[in-house]
């Protein structure tokens, strides 16, 4: 079945889409709809309370980030990417990745995609391409000192 914006090609079998947005700590909150809903999914329609992204990596509300007006709602919208079986639900279903906006249809910062979006603009702005690479940290053993003293030894510096 392709839904609109022939955005979603999703299995016959899908009974379940899960709506979630990114945290801070890249954990996915949000919750789950019928399939039937996709459509209201992808126009916008689906709404998520601001504060769960306003949550340590527990899931306990970070008391900072109260709301003084209650908890207000954010408006979902897709990130772009098309929904995506999950495999590990009881019930086949799919995962729909979405951003964060304002009443006003202003990007909801608290939103980290939004962070990393709106940092990656101004590196193109420079003309300059962001990436992400992993670190490895590890050590290298001196095998020769280690078989002289008969233990390991610790990494020369320098």
């Amino acid at each position: 079945m392709t839904t609109t914006n022939g955005m979603v090609e999703s299995a016959n079998n899908t009974e379940y889409v899960y709506v979630a947005a990114g945290d801070i700590n890249g954990l996915l909150r949000g919750k789950r709809i019928p399939f039937n809903q996709m459509e209201k999914a992808e126009n916008g329609a689906i709404r998520l309370p601001l504060s769960i992204l306003g949550v340590d990596i527990w899931g306990a509300d970070v008391i900072e980030s109260s709301q003084c007006n209650g908890d207000i709602d954010a408006i979902a919208r897709p990130t772009g990417r098309a929904a995506y079986p999950l495999l590990n639900t009881s019930a086949p279903s799919s995962l729909l990745p979405v951003w964060l906006y304002t009443e006003n249809n202003e990007p909801y910062y608290g939103d980290a995609r939004h962070v990393l979006d709106y940092i990656s603009k101004k590196f193109k702005a420079l003309g300059l391409t962001p990436v992400m690479a992993t670190e490895l940290e590890f050590y290298l053993v001196d095998y020769t000192e280690a078989k002289r003293q008969n233990r390991l030894s610790v990494p020369k510096a320098g």
